[in-house]
């Protein structure tokens, strides 16, 4: 009777297998690891790194390897940069959306004009602003906005205009409908109301950053009008006597049969013959004091 003897593996073989030759390549293993990190001298970024791959919000400790010199620099200035700004100091203009897109958005204003301030704990400064609603000829308006396209001003050019004027023009009016003047604090929003509380329309003021130069603002318009809701949002900047010119009916537009609006400023407008006849333009005026 034959007997099968099976082939026996090679030494090398045998040693890989064996249990007490894993555990010791594992302590081998684990010990050079650990040289490695001791020997980089900079265990928290290992940490720090593991962390961000992890999606696990880093440890306080762990998280101030980040305060760098070059990295607070980084981040100082990143806060304190103001809103991108063209050249000409005047900010990008984002367009009217639809009305269907805008109608859900646009807010109650109240009866009767009024401003209201949201405190904030920042920096004191801040910015006044002269805000004038006036009756403008259409031909004075096209030759301000043709001098504000020659300094490379105009923020948007269409049914409703916005541009910015320099400290050496004065805007010439028909009639002065409506002015006020509203103080800003940096971080701050300031809210001027026109209207009724489902009639009129609102102006939303935020002054980002105020220095000796120059102002950088966020501006909201919201119409409110079942029929006709309307916003327009802009970024500008000013400097001291530089004026942002907002012109256009459709602002007004719908509110011709209002009559609790008649005779509200700046709504007295319609009561305008040059207004009805298209003759004049309706303009909303922020001058930097």
């Amino acid at each position: 009777m034959l007997a099968f003897k099976p082939k026996e593996a090679p030494i090398l073989t045998q040693i890989a297998n064996s249990g007490l030759f894993q555990f010791i390549m594992v302590v081998v293993l684990g010990v050079g690891v650990t040289w490695f990190v001791i020997r980089t001298d900079r265990p928290q970024q290992w940490i720090q790194r593991i962390n961000r791959f992890a999606s696990v919000t880093p440890n306080p400790k762990t998280a101030a390897v980040k305060n760098t010199e070059a990295g607070i620099a980084e981040d100082r200035a990143e806060l304190e940069a103001p809103p991108a700004a063209a050249s000409s100091w005047a900010a990008r203009a984002m367009v009217a959306s639809s009305p269907e897109t805008l109608s859900a958005a646009a807010t109650a204003v109240s009866a009767t004009p009024s401003t209201q301030t949201t405190e904030s704990s920042s920096s004191a400064q801040t910015a006044t602003t002269a805000v004038r609603m006036l009756e403008v000829d259409n031909d004075y308006l096209s030759t301000i906005v043709q001098l504000a396209h020659n300094t490379n001003s105009v923020l948007q050019d269409g049914e409703v205009k916005i541009f910015i004027l320099p400290s050496t023009t004065t805007v010439t009016s028909v009639q002065n409908l409506n002015s006020t003047n509203l103080t800003v604090k940096v971080n701050d929003n300031t809210k001027a109301n026109y209207g009724t509380a489902s009639r009129g329309f609102n102006l939303n003021l935020f002054l980002h950053s105020a220095n000796a130069d120059v102002s950088y603002f966020s501006l909201q318009l919201n119409k409110v009008h079942p029929n006709d809701s309307l916003q327009i949002p802009v970024e500008f900047a000013l400097r001291k006597g530089e004026k942002l010119v907002i012109a256009g009916n459709p602002i007004l537009s719908y509110f011709e049969f209002e009559n609790d609006l008649i005779n509200t400023p700046p709504f007295q407008i319609i009561k305008s013959a040059d207004y009805k006849n298209q003759k004049t333009t309706f303009a909303i005026v922020i001058e930097l004091q």
